[in-house]
């Protein structure tokens, strides 16, 4: 090979038609499908397990307990 010839081109491989095809249905709302079956999935796992629907205070207001007396007699006679 003589030092002015120019190398040889690499060999075409494929050659691009026109423009590619529009995406699919499920390319395009994939992250729509997934989001819902996200949200069915949580409120699902909220009702089954009662975090979502468990509404009842952990003591009613009227069980409260009551207050007592010290045990030390209050002192009779003068008040301050």
């Amino acid at each position: 090979m003589a030092l002015w010839r120019k190398p040889a081109p690499p060999p075409v491989i494929g050659v691009l038609t026109g423009p590619p095809p529009p995406p699919t249905w499920w390319q395009s709302n994939r992250h729509l499908v997934l989001l819902a079956i996200g949200v069915i999935a949580g409120f699902w796992l909220a009702v089954k397990f009662g975090v979502a629907a468990d509404a009842t205070p952990a003591c009613p207001p009227g069980l409260r307990p009551a207050h007592t007396a010290s045990p030390t007699p209050a002192p009779t006679g003068a008040q301050h």
